[in-house]
């Protein structure tokens, strides 16, 4: 099945390494018609709207938010905002300025363990006014070239002794902030969270779409995709897909999942 659809990019506006010029130029020559650069926590690829209309393709302006919901981690997506409107831009930019505070004590974390990374080594992977995040802190240690990364996972993953939380944005008050601005929230990759009775809790409690056709990586993902599909179907709400394109640090390719045209109807409604 040929591919035209994937809601789910991001660029170096945030911790993706590929420019938006390049994301765009990737997306035409692979045949999409339909994309959304959904960013984490910045719209500020939507700044550059006269490059992405020399392009032949449909943007659905979107976002990805880092949120907290029953003591974890939730990614939330955005779709249909206006990224003009200043109330957003203001509440994107502070959570930028909380999650860039998070990484700068990770990276403290980090040498008092004994690694000597700098927090200039981490801005040197990301680009100006963004969320620094633990995809750049990562990124910055590849460099290092080392050979024991066993420690990765007690910094790095939401289980880890040493992982610091982000927790100031709790997923009711980003659904607030979504809805009362005209967007749609989406429930983002939902195999990732491990536990259906989370997924199904948001979906009863707050209403929201549910990101079905999704890059997993491993054999689970056809079973994921169907499980998800009838979840969404079951509760009566949109559903939406993507690659969760990084660039080079993910293995995910830029419309690598495919995604049915039927979203795009949902999105748009």
């Amino acid at each position: 099945m040929i591919n035209t659809i994937d809601l789910h990019i991001h660029t170096n506006y945030s911790d993706g390494t590929d420019s938006l010029k390049k994301v765009l130029e990737i997306a035409t020559a692979n045949g999409l018609q339909y994309i959304s650069i959904t960013d984490h926590e910045s719209m500020e690829a939507y700044k550059n709207i006269k490059l992405m209309h020399n392009y032949k393709l449909n943007v659905i302006p979107g976002v990805e938010l880092h949120t907290y919901y029953d003591n974890r981690e939730i990614h939330l997506l955005s779709y249909g905002l206006k990224y003009e409107n200043p109330d957003i831009s203001m509440y994107l930019k502070k959570l930028r300025y909380e999650r860039t505070e998070v990484a700068y004590e990770t990276v403290e974390r980090i040498r008092r363990y004994g690694i000597p990374l700098s927090w200039e080594d981490v801005l040197n992977k990301s680009g100006e006014d963004v969320a620094v995040t633990k995809g750049h802190i990562i990124n910055a240690l590849a460099d290092f070239r080392l050979e024991d990364r066993s420690f990765y996972y007690d910094f790095f993953n939401p289980s880890g002794e040493k992982y610091l939380p982000y927790k100031k944005n709790p997923f009711s008050i980003a659904i607030d902030i979504i809805k009362s601005n005209g967007g749609k929230a989406v429930l983002a990759h939902p195999g990732l969270i491990f536990d259906d009775n989370i997924v199904e809790e948001i979906l009863k409690r707050f209403g929201t779409g549910l990101e079905v056709f999704y890059y997993y990586h491993g054999k689970n993902r056809d079973e994921w995709i169907k499980k998800y599909k009838t979840m969404a179907m079951d509760y009566g709400t949109i559903y939406t897909g993507g690659s969760d394109y990084h660039g080079y640090i993910t293995e995910s390719e830029l419309g690598g999942i495919y995604v049915p045209k039927a979203v795009i109807e949902m999105i748009l409604a």
